[in-house]
């Protein structure tokens, strides 16, 4: 007989304890509460689905509004390319106050492209839908002090890393992190070829860490989602790829597809 998952009750009376779920009733026994004392399982690397993520880096509210309205429907994340030209040259449209009165019905990343991220992610916490933060392991400013900010509000963390920089920052900072992002050349450009030498930063990365989310960034397009998909990517960021096409929508679908058949 298999042996049944029980637990004591003050009363000395045993109720059956389903994973992870606490009995609130003997009297109901299917009544049942998430327990806090047991952490949640890690997932497998089977259980991480590539996910296509379209990319917003917009120099106007119209652009910015464009796109993320023909997302919306379609995809469920997109990632908003935040630069301010420290980080990196050039400068995005960077208005959380008139997104938050959009109401849009998609959930957003950010990619910050800055050296001091903080304040940008504080004035997106009143968007609906934000729920990723993802920063630069090259910035000056300290990444331990930054990742635990981000997560004290409940908010993802992402750690981007480009081209030469050592996967020895990811292992200093695993605990902190919800995901990495694998740059696939310098960042702040539009429609950059890749360099491949980063998809086997992509593969290293998943034997090191088998159950973290790695998104890949710059070049991802219909030939090279299969060979990212199989070298561990779960996070596929495309722009071009995506909204320069006829029809952005039937591009998203076309690409997410191709992810999702690179898996079997």
């Amino acid at each position: 007989m298999k042996k049944t998952n029980l637990i004591e009750s003050p009363s000395g009376k045993y109720k059956k304890i389903f994973p992870h779920f606490n009995a609130i009733s003997t009297t109901s026994p299917r009544k049942y509460v998430r327990r806090t004392d047991m952490p949640s399982p890690l997932p497998t690397p089977h259980a991480l689905r590539p996910e296509l993520i379209p990319t917003i880096l917009a120099t106007n509210e119209r652009q910015f509004k464009s796109r993320a309205m023909i997302m919306e429907g379609t995809a469920h994340t997109v990632q908003v390319d935040i630069m301010d030209g420290t980080f990196v040259p050039g400068v995005t449209w960077d208005h959380p106050e008139v997104v938050r009165e959009w109401g849009l019905d998609l959930a957003f990343e950010l990619h910050c492209m800055v050296d001091d991220p903080l304040p940008i992610i504080d004035r997106w916490r009143k968007v609906r839908g934000f729920k990723r933060a993802i920063i630069h392991a090259e910035i000056p400013e300290n990444i331990g002090t930054i990742l635990a900010r981000i997560r004290k509000h409940k908010i993802e963390t992402g750690l981007a890393i480009c081209p030469g920089t050592p996967l020895s920052v990811v292992a200093n900072h695993l605990k902190q992190l919800d995901m990495v992002l694998v740059m696939g050349g310098k960042p702040g450009g539009v429609a950059q070829p890749m360099d491949r030498r980063t998809i086997q930063t992509a593969r290293e990365l998943r034997k090191l860490f088998p159950h973290l989310h790695i998104g890949f960034d710059i070049g991802v397009t219909r030939s090279t989602i299969p060979t990212l998909v199989r070298a561990g990517v779960t996070r596929l960021c495309a722009g071009h790829a995506i909204f320069r096409t006829p029809s952005p929508i039937k591009a998203y679908k076309e690409l997410d597809q191709l992810a999702q058949k690179a898996v079997k």
